[in-house]
């Protein structure tokens, strides 16, 4: 590592670096707005290799059968990967990542989250996955909720929904795509939605929707199907949307991801999840500052 390389992160308080410290970290999440209807698509898609790999794991439940061992499931995910390349004639380390992905079918991230509280804050559940003791400390939290994330292309439109020709040459040079969070509920009408379209061969991976906001409070917010997806229409479109979307998937996980040792820590609780001294903040009366006010 040279030297500059070591300070390359670091940032000072110029307009610059005030820009370069949002990009990364700032994500402008979608709301509904009460008497808009948005025309959307949903975008979040997984690699063929990781899809054959799930497939094979629903196959095997369904049949009751053996899961795949790790060592099967990579060989599988390989072929898939293997194929792909045969298609495109490509090499498989000469492939992007857009072109490994299997645009057949949406995806969503269902999460698991405690809100822990000043110092802890919202955070991923590990309730059920360390073990009883480990248990009893993420048990100290609120109860988990659960939400489920996706992310969005919004086409550019008016307030019903429909298309803005004028807009839309310029948006798609550069397509508005934000993360997408909601409850059980919206995720099972959206379910519904995806099931009438299978009826017809279709599903929502290639139909846009229209999200219908009935109210922007508690983001009540309707989905229904609106044709084929027009972002799929063009192939330079197609491109620009994947390509930017691709670089947010990342960011459909909203929550921290801590360890039971690290939650343990800042709760204060001893290695039985009983409360103690350890990670605690101390009580300290105005009295033990005095020296130091003294000197200010």
């Amino acid at each position: 590592m040279s030297d500059f390389e070591e300070f390359e992160n670091d940032l000072g308080l110029d307009e610059q670096d005030r820009k370069a410290a949002k990009s990364d970290t700032d994500v402008e999440w979608y709301k509904g707005v009460k008497g808009r209807t948005d025309k959307a698509a949903i975008i979040y898609f997984h690699t063929v290799d990781v899809s054959a790999k799930r497939h094979a794991i629903k196959r095997a439940v369904a049949t009751k059968s053996p899961h795949p061992t790790p060592v099967e499931l990579e060989e599988i995910g390989k072929k898939a990967l293997e194929v792909r390349a045969a298609n495109l004639k490509k090499a498989l380390d000469e492939m992007t990542e857009v072109e490994k992905l299997d645009l057949s079918e949406v995806q969503f991230k269902r999460l698991q989250h405690h809100f822990g509280g000043e110092g802890v804050g919202d955070v991923i559940s590990r309730l059920g996955k360390d073990g009883p003791e480990a248990d009893k400390v993420w048990s100290q939290l609120e109860e988990p909720k659960i939400h489920f994330t996706t992310l969005l292309l919004l086409y550019p439109t008016d307030k019903n929904g429909e298309l803005d020709k004028n807009r839309f040459a310029s948006w798609a040079s550069d397509p508005t795509i934000v993360p997408w969070k909601f409850s059980q509920k919206r995720y099972d009408l959206i379910w519904k939605v995806n099931s009438g379209l299978k009826k017809n061969s279709a599903t929502i991976a290639d139909q846009d929707l229209l999200l219908e906001c009935k109210d922007d409070k508690y983001q009540q917010i309707e989905p229904s199907a609106d044709g084929k997806a027009t972002w799929l229409r063009s192939e330079k479109i197609k491109l620009n949307v994947l390509t930017k979307a691709v670089r947010l998937y990342p960011k459909l996980v909203p929550y921290r991801a801590i360890t039971t040792a690290q939650l343990r820590e800042k709760l204060g609780l001893d290695e039985a999840g009983n409360s103690g001294t350890h990670g605690a903040v101390a009580d300290v009366s105005s009295a033990d500052f005095q020296e130091f006010i003294n000197q200010v």
